[in-house]
């Protein structure tokens, strides 16, 4: 059987599948905020203008994937800009890796990149273009 581990496209829709959460930027803490803006401020010290949480996703859509490059999450802003899906995709699963310990790596994973201590779980999403 053969695993796609990236987006699935077509001219009408993008699809997500990961071990992971749904981040919804409204209900964020503040020291949660302030670890990622801090995180892509260091990351790009060449940023003139002030990271705020205005601009947030704009920041976000262009910064994410820096942001998580060097851990097996990956990452995906919702249809509507207020959300983020996070999580470790299916192929990323270790051969002998039962799921409960592939939960628990995309939990570890997500708190050290987010500051997040969530609860992981199957994530499926699929965005259509009108």
């Amino acid at each position: 059987m053969k695993i796609k581990s990236d987006f699935v496209t077509n001219s009408s829709s993008v699809s997500f599948v990961v071990m992971g959460c749904e981040i919804d930027w409204k209900n964020i803490s503040k020291d949660v905020m302030e670890n990622l803006l801090t995180t892509v401020r260091d990351k790009h010290p060449n940023i003139k203008q002030p990271i705020t949480m205005e601009f947030l996703n704009d920041y976000l859509n262009e910064f994410l994937p820096d942001l998580f490059a060097g851990t097996d999450l990956d990452c995906t802003n919702g249809q509507w800009g207020d959300e983020l899906v996070v999580g470790i995709p299916y192929d990323k699963m270790k051969e002998n890796e039962t799921l409960s310990q592939f939960r628990d790596r995309a939990k570890e994973e997500i708190k050290r990149t987010t500051g997040l201590d969530v609860t992981p779980t199957h994530i499926e999403k699929c965005w259509f273009n009108n």
